[in-house]
């Protein structure tokens, strides 16, 4: 009994670490970014996610969402994506969608944007190792934007969108029920062929939060994000800070 429990101990001690650096970690780069975003500007996200039953082979996404931009010459925007992903290959997964976007401008015109993409994404199928790094990965996403703006006009553009991240979870190996995790993303912008008027274009994003399964079928995430975004009307610039919170359900 004592060396069951001599044991028990050591467990809890070598998962009790892996959590404490996994935290350390994630609050050195949260501070690091978090920093020049002090006296920047702020934007809040609500996402609901529903992943209906699909497929076995594809996965299909319906997210509905909010965003507001809290600064005097802000916006308000609502959006609906329709996402599907091919997943027959675990390590790599191939996905399209179609998203719609209304922005209600404080100052300038309003717009309705709608956005076909197509992305590739390769996995590194790890979980339990690496402090409970689970499947990193690295994606490319190609979208055509266009855009019906309030005074009739149209546009359209073309941008690439370069995502890396992955999850550490921090009470068990695996992403499973009453698990908490971290998510954490790095994405990089880079329009081709000109950009959109828009007052915060997004240029690169850094994203990490917490999230946690609470069934089989809900998970929750708060996510800090700080990015760099451009007014491409005043061509100006400014570092923003998102808190963004998703509601995941699967069916």
């Amino acid at each position: 009994m004592r060396t069951n429990g001599i044991k028990i101990n050591k467990l809890l001690q070598a998962n009790g670490f892996k959590a404490i650096l996994k935290v350390i970690f994630i609050a050195l780069f949260i501070l690091f970014f978090f920093k020049p975003a002090y006296s920047q500007n702020t934007q809040i996200w609500l996402d609901a996610d529903v992943y209906p039953s699909f497929s076995v082979n594809w996965d299909y996404k319906v997210e509905a969402g909010y965003r507001k931009y809290l600064v005097s010459e802000g916006w308000t925007r609502y959006h609906l994506r329709n996402v599907f992903t091919y997943k027959k290959f675990n390590w790599i997964l191939f996905a399209g969608a179609l998203d719609l976007f209304y922005t209600n401008e404080d100052v300038t015109k309003d717009y309705l944007e709608v956005r076909p993409w197509i992305q590739v994404t390769a996995r590194w199928m790890t979980a339990g190792e690496y402090l409970n790094l689970f499947r990193p990965y690295f994606g490319v996403r190609l979208e055509e934007r266009f855009f019906r703006y309030s005074d009739k006009s149209t546009d359209q553009k073309t941008r690439l969108r370069f995502r890396f991240g992955g999850t550490f979870t921090l009470n068990n190996d695996f992403m499973r029920v009453r698990t908490w995790y971290v998510p954490f993303r790095f994405e990089i912008f880079l329009d081709v062929g000109g950009e959109a008027q828009e007052v915060s274009a997004d240029q690169n994003r850094i994203i990490a939060g917490i999230g946690y399964i609470f069934n089989s079928a809900t998970r929750a995430e708060f996510n800090l994000t700080v990015q760099n975004a451009e007014n491409t009307i005043s061509f100006s610039s400014s570092t923003d800070l998102i808190f963004h919170i998703t509601y995941k359900h699967y069916f």
